[in-house]
């Protein structure tokens, strides 16, 4: 167990020295992953200090032990994973170290693309590293964390895949691409000595990176193609974009932070939210979506003081955030705008869409059961009936924004059931995005229709 003196007297070199034995068991894991082997170039092993710093935080906040859970995963179980995976010999761990062709890998391209045109300083050429593996490395996970979508179980689906013929640049297009675009999202190692802003917003301005730069990795176009089972966060980087504007929340990303009235009462949140699960930020986090977005939408007040400070002295404020109704926060005010309107598309497109073992965790693009779903106005939501084969996040839901929700309440609207398909989603935003803007009285009760397979 990691255990800093107690805070209060040399604070400052309980965490020094709390910073240097997570890093030395964080060393020690790698050198014994190796086993006397060298790393292939340009790999260094490296704990972000932004994990690093979460740590000394989460140590102080649990008074004093530094968490096994996290220490166990971030200073033993992900280092050596990440060690495994850049070494291995299978064919699938090799495709990390496969020379990149743009011209052959049209989806990993287009990603960069979009990337380089979102925000251009996380945009990485793949004439400077030409390989998965030299492009993941400088990111923020990318010395100590595995790739996603190249896991043992997932590698050996890829070997599969190779094995039964595939053509190996259209193996990383489609299986890994995505996730390397994620990763290059988070952006790479920024120098602290205190901690970020809550993990759950940093990944939720990373995803809603990704979701700019080529949707498709987001929400799914064909079978695996997609980071698996992220769409909620982009609810909240989306919503806190329309709160804060688009720069705000990707700043995040850089080492920015959101204006003082947003960023303190969701520091202190994101540490009670940590004290109330006690484990690494996990997809599992993406399910406290709508609280965390009613919780910047509220943006209460809190008093000076540190967040680690004022998260245990004071009553949950996502709980206190999830209780009101969307018509007492003052968004539900505000006029609609074009962010709005984006945000009703993106919230349709997601309810198609579904979270599969098949065999590993996957998201697929998917028809909505009962052949549509119901837009709930007081309660501001989107939601479909729950699949079957889902797996996370059933049923599916977003939040219709409140002043799209607010026009149609003054129209007479309460409940609208839209029956389409997938090929016929954009005819529904539309449709929708026209009656909330529109100025005519709407039944309490309506169905819409678009089911031509057409």
């Amino acid at each position: 167990m990691v255990r800093p003196p107690p805070r209060g007297r040399n604070c400052y070199a309980a965490a020094v020295d709390l910073r240097r034995r997570v890093d030395e068991a964080f060393a020690a894991t790698v050198a014994g992953a190796l086993d006397g082997r060298e790393l292939p170039a340009p790999l260094a092993p490296r704990l972000s200090p932004a994990v690093r710093e979460t740590l000394v935080g989460a140590a102080e906040l649990c008074g004093g032990e530094c968490p096994e859970v996290l220490l166990d995963y971030y200073t033993r179980r992900m280092p050596a994973l990440w060690v495994d995976q850049m070494t291995a010999p299978d064919p699938a761990a090799r495709l990390l170290w496969r020379p990149l062709d743009p011209a052959r890998l049209p989806g990993l391209a287009a990603a960069l693309d979009g990337l380089a045109a979102a925000l251009p300083t996380l945009a990485r050429p793949l004439s400077d590293r030409p390989t998965l593996a030299s492009l993941y490395a400088p990111t923020l996970f990318g010395g100590a964390t595995p790739l996603l979508g190249a896991l043992p179980s997932e590698r050996a689906l890829i070997d599969a895949d190779l094995a039964g013929g595939a053509d190996p640049d259209a193996v990383i297009d489609h299986r890994l691409g995505g996730n390397l675009v994620h990763e290059l999202c988070h952006g790479r190692p920024l120098d602290l000595e205190a901690p970020p802003p809550p993990w759950m917003l940093l990944e939720s301005a990373a995803v809603f990176l990704g979701a700019l730069a080529r949707p498709a990795h987001i929400f799914p176009e064909r079978n695996g193609e997609a980071v698996p089972g992220v769409s909620l966060f982009v609810l909240v980087g989306q919503g806190l974009a329309r709160l804060a504007g688009r720069d705000a929340v990707l700043g995040l990303l850089t080492g920015g932070d959101l204006p003082p009235r947003l960023a303190a009462p969701l520091a202190v949140a994101g540490w009670q939210h940590w004290l109330a699960r006690r484990c690494a930020p996990f997809v599992i986090d993406a399910l406290d979506a709508v609280a965390w977005l009613k919780l910047a939408a509220l943006a209460p007040a809190v008093p000076d003081g540190r967040p680690l400070d004022l998260a245990p002295r004071l009553p949950s404020l996502l709980d206190h955030a999830v209780r009101r109704p969307w018509r007492e926060l003052p968004w539900w005010s505000d006029e609609p705008d074009t962010a709005d309107l984006e945000m009703l598309a993106t919230g349709v497109d997601a309810l198609f869409q579904v979270n599969r073992l098949a065999p590993t965790y996957q998201t697929h693009p998917d028809e909505l059961p009962g052949g549509g779903f119901t837009l709930d106005v007081e309660a501001c939501e989107l939601r479909a009936e729950p699949r079957a084969h889902g797996v996370f996040a059933e049923p599916a839901r977003w939040v219709l924004p409140p002043p799209l929700a607010r026009r149609l309440h003054q129209h007479g609207a309460r409940r609208i059931r839209v029956e389409t398909t997938r090929a016929q989603r954009a005819l529904a935003i539309q449709a929708l995005a026209e009656q909330a803007l529109a100025n005519r009285p709407l039944a309490a009760e309506t169905v819409l229709s678009w089911t031509s397979s057409r």
